[in-house]
């Protein structure tokens, strides 16, 4: 361990010892846990005493409540009667209110939000919606469908209505929303619908809702940056339609969106105007984290909503999704006031994940547009229970290119638009020619609707001019305009693509860069684009909804890697756009090697069931506590007890195993090799070490720590500052996967520099392995760099993995030195989108490391990583980062501003806009009348930008000199 913190673990080592030799399988802090009757044998017994007691006491008051006159009916009652296990946290509830003396109303009122399984509201009273209602659509139910009868705020209200958000409900909306105790008292609330049903505007009212009446913001969090965009961009419509208000604006009601996401926001302190932060999984554990450390969590937020809430179950970020949300509900469990949302598509266990949340559940099968689901075998369309539907008619032999064209055929004669799903990027590209030499141009047909709503202010430099619509003349300008724009390469493949693009036809994979991507997302949303080949990303990040979905591959990459229920509902489900389609289509295409019953069962087999990824078999409890521990939030026994009887875990596992898996984690955290936490044997409680809390803050796992350490020490002892490239190799997350041209590899090292071959050596990168690897050695037998065989696998897999790194280094130095991307994309052959995502994730991780090294008192290397984590961001030199700050700037405009005298924001915002059209100029060709007002309009955004930047941080200055006088005249 460090220096910086050894000294204080050993001055508490005899007092505060975790681990010995004399207590291998636990230590004191671990005993004291079970000590206190967690864990005993007699416990489970007593849960289910307690439980069974409580059910019998509910079903006794049930009994007595329907002999009441006019509370309930029979039927509904009887259908109340019929659950085979209430909600356990609701049973809770009942008996608490029961022993406080309360009257049989509350426990009625109470006994109406048990959740039940099912479809429709679930725990929902229909008498709870005949409330009065201001609003105009109300259901037979009498359940108002209005929007406005839900926000509860004109001014909210009359914002919405201006940003063209739909005011009317569907039904199963307002049936949800009305559910007892979500809109009042703001009980936690879960509910699942259909891809494309609308979950999105459940959340977003309550979000609003519960922001205009705490004042308090809401946290939105996501899957995936792509849609953290897109939804920014609806709620900074939202808030700026409601800003333009006088009345709203001297009421102080003006909010802003938070954007944390990316590289956005990267400070953890949130502004008083906060409406609705957005933020990643990633993003939204690190500000939980800091918020326990502070106490803060009910002062920062009103409701959080989860997006994708299956996501929980997902083997690789579902961890951080179950940590952030195991911690609010440990939080929650005693005074903080705090919403959770979450909402999904079908879960099959989805109630087990309401009771851990302590959740009232809603279900529904509700689509706006019907989905109709096919498998193609030869010319035969059937029903996934195998029946003939129809035959297709088509031209040419009997094959499965002539069935996908058919399928397509279909849908563009009748002006539809067709999303094709396949296996690789590659593939996808193969596709889109094909069908595009098949079928000829496609005429334009532009949807209207949706080019209101999603119209793009820019992409890239490009700026869409006053009046302008995502057209198949406009894009490809603005395919052209960014192929001429400095480092990026006019090479075939963009070039098909723009011509693809100007006949109807696109693809979208990870291999386009962001810009690229961009602009195929509007051509395709727009209508001008009706054929889109993609991979199973689409499906994911990207609302990109269409009339017909066409499965080519029911695969990723190869046969063997065949789609899983849930993912194959995702992607089906994006068939179908409501408001423009009667109904979706999804059709499937026999494959060759995969049988169709395989194809028949994966149309008909229900979602797999969502398991904690806290389970010992995945990441286990190791982070969950520490992080819990580091935040002091957690560290008598007690609150070990009650912190994880919080996670997804306890509802899955016996209550003794769910204590074996807690003394094992605490156990592995103080083991003295490690030093992660202490028993304080004096005060009967867990503390952190040092080290405890640096990984915990910086938000790196904690098994990886250990690893960390290792490099970054070496570092400090011979960091190479005449190369950017040790500092590079340090922020490339250690684990991060790539395809490596081993032969490239190994001749690459043989021409580098004297200094950068040093850095090879101090970070470990073993000649004679990438020797063996470029040779084609099995993975069982690798070189040493004196020529001889080894065989142990724990060698070769970290061999490997410091390979992988100082590729990724190689690349990343290059960007760096402002190397055009086209450059790097053909020395490495690597597509730009990958590099792209490989800077954005090595300025994540670099992030994090300077935080861990904030936290361990290593300042020096903190300095260094903090700077040079902007540079791995933004591709550039140290000297154009004070440009980099501005919005829109890009590392090729920077440049050019900077040779040119305008070095800083300031310089910037004072220059002429079109002097900075001049500069500009030169480096794009071919310019027409429309291409130079495309520039100049660029540039008067870039000055504005410019005077945006410097007047937030003059706003910043003020109110930190007014928090100072504040202060300092309430000390006086």
């Amino acid at each position: 361990m460090a220096n910086t913190f050894q000294e204080e673990e050993r001055a508490m080592q005899d007092d505060h010892a975790v681990g010995s030799t004399e207590n291998a399988g636990g230590n004191e802090g671990v005993k004291r846990f079970k000590s206190m009757g967690l864990g005993d044998d007699g416990g489970e017994k007593k849960m289910e005493e307690r439980r069974s007691s409580w059910i019998s006491g509910v079903q006794s008051r049930l009994a007595l409540f329907m002999n009441l006159p006019g509370n309930q009916t029979e039927g509904n009652a009887k259908q109340w009667c019929q659950n085979d296990t209430p909600n356990t946290v609701e049973l809770e509830r009942i008996c608490d209110i029961e022993r406080r003396g309360e009257c049989l109303e509350e426990v009625s009122d109470t006994k109406r939000q048990l959740s039940f399984g099912g479809g429709g509201c679930s725990g929902h009273s229909r008498n709870e919606g005949s409330r009065h209602s201001d609003g105009k659509t109300i259901d037979s139910n009498g359940i108002s469908r209005d929007v406005a009868w839900y926000i509860d705020d004109e001014d909210m209200t009359s914002a919405l209505k201006a940003a063209d958000v739909p005011q009317a409900l569907y039904p199963w909306q307002a049936e949800c929303l009305s559910s007892p105790g979500v809109l009042d008292r703001g009980e936690n609330l879960v509910y699942c619908a259909p891809t494309s049903g609308g979950k999105s505007m459940v959340a977003e009212v309550l979000m609003l809702r519960r922001l205009m009446k705490t004042g308090r913001p809401a946290m939105l969090v996501l899957p995936f940056v792509s849609i953290c965009a897109e939804k920014s961009a609806r709620y900074k419509k939202i808030f700026d339609m409601m800003g333009r208000n006088e009345d709203v604006r001297k009421k102080g009601k003006v909010k802003k969106v938070i954007e944390f996401y990316g590289s956005l926001h990267t400070s953890i302190d949130i502004p008083s105007q906060a409406g609705i932060i957005v933020c990643t999984i990633e993003k939204a554990n690190i500000l939980v984290n800091q918020w326990m450390e502070e106490g803060t969590v009910a002062k920062n937020l009103s409701t959080v909503c989860v997006d994708e809430l299956h996501m929980v179950g997902d083997s690789d970020r579902g961890y951080l999704l179950e940590l952030m949300l195991t911690k609010l509900r440990y939080l929650s469990s005693g005074n903080c006031a705090l919403q959770i949302i979450g909402m999904s598509a079908t879960i099959s266990n989805v109630h087990i994940v309401a009771t851990w949340l302590g959740a009232i559940l809603f279900q529904t099968e509700y689509r706006p547009v019907p989905l109709h689901e096919y498998l193609v075998k030869g010319d035969m369309v059937t029903s996934p229970d195998g029946r003939l539907v129809r035959k297709l008619k088509y031209e040419g032999g009997m094959s499965e290119s002539n069935v996908l064209v058919a399928l397509v055929q279909e849908s563009i004669d009748q002006c539809h638009s067709v999303i094709v799903f396949c296996c690789s990027r590659r593939s996808c590209e193969r596709t889109a020619e094909y069908l595009a030499r098949k079928l000829h141009s496609i005429p334009e047909s532009l949807d209207q609707q949706s080019i209101s709503s999603d119209r793009l202010p820019h992409v890239g430099t490009y700026e869409f001019l006053d009046g302008d619509v995502p057209s198949r003349q406009i894009i490809s300008e603005a395919i052209e305009h960014h192929q001429n724009s400095p480092g990026v390469k006019e090479d075939s493949q963009n070039n098909t693509l723009r011509v693809l693009l100007g006949k109807g036809f696109g693809w979208h994979h990870a291999g386009l860069d962001s810009e690229e991507r961009e602009l195929v997302e509007a051509a395709f949303k727009s209508g001008s684009v009706s054929v889109l080949c993609a991979t199973s990303t689409l499906a994911a990040g990207v609302n990109l909804p269409a009339r017909r979905v066409i499965f080519r591959h029911p695969y990723v990459g190869k046969p063997e890697n065949l789609l899983n229920p849930s993912k194959y509902k995702q992607m089906a489900g994006r068939a179908g756009r409501a408001g423009l389609d009667t109904l979706g289509e999804s059709f499937l295409l026999s494959n060759k090697g995969i049988s169709d019953s395989r194809l028949y069962d994966l149309m008909n087999q229900t979602i797999e069931p969502i398991t904690s990824c806290l389970d010992d078999g995945k990441k286990g409890l190791y982070r969950a506590m520490l992080e819990g521990i580091s935040s002091k939030a957690v560290s008598t026994p007690g609150d070990v007890d009650r912190y994880v009887k919080s996670t997804l875990l306890a509802q899955m596992i016996p209550y003794d195993d769910l204590v074996s898996h807690t003394k094992a984690a605490l156990t592995w955290l103080g083991d003295p090799n490690r030093r992660y936490i202490m028993w304080d044997s004096n005060k009967n409680i867990f503390v952190p070490t040092h080290f405890g809390v640096a990984a915990a803050s910086s938000g790196l796992p904690p098994e990886i720590c250990e690893d960390i350490v290792s490099d970054l020490s070496r570092a400090r002892e011979a960091l190479v500052l005449a190369s950017d490239l040790h500092l590079t190799y340090i922020c490339v997350p250690i684990n991060e996967e790539i395809h490596v041209e081993w032969n490239r590899f190994s001749d690459m090292m043989n021409h580098l520099s004297p200094i950068d071959v040093s850095v090879s050596e101090k970070v470990g990168v073993h000649r004679g392995f990438l020797i063996a690897k470029a040779r084609g050695y099995s993975s069982s037998k690798h070189m040493t760099t004196s020529g001889n065989l080894i065989h142990d696998k724990k060698t070769q897999d970290s061999r490997e993995r410091i390979s992988k790194r100082f590729w990724i280094a190689l690349i990343l130095r290059d960007i760096l030195q402002e190397t055009p991307l086209s450059h790097v994309e053909e020395k490495f052959g690597i597509a730009r989108g990958l590099v792209q995502g490989i800077q954005d994730r090595a300025s994540r991780h670099a992030g994090m490391l300077a935080t861990f090294c904030s936290r361990t008192g290593w300042n020096d290397l903190e300095i260094l990583i903090r700077q040079f984590q902007s540079r791995v961001l933004h591709g550039v030199l140290p000297e154009m980062l004070e440009l980099m700050e501005i919005p829109r700037v890009k590392s090729y405009s920077a440049r050019l501003l900077f040779k040119a005298g305008l070095r800083t924001p300031e310089l910037l915002a004072s220059a002429d806009p079109s002097t900075v059209e001049d500069i500009l100029s030169v480096a794009y060709k071919k310019s027409t009348p429309r291409k130079k007002k495309v520039l100049a309009l660029h540039a008067r955004r870039l000055v504005t930008e410019a005077r945006r930047l410097l007047m937030s941080r003059a706003e910043l200055l003020q109110q930190q000199a007014q928090y100072v006088m504040d202060t300092m005249a309430a000390t006086t």
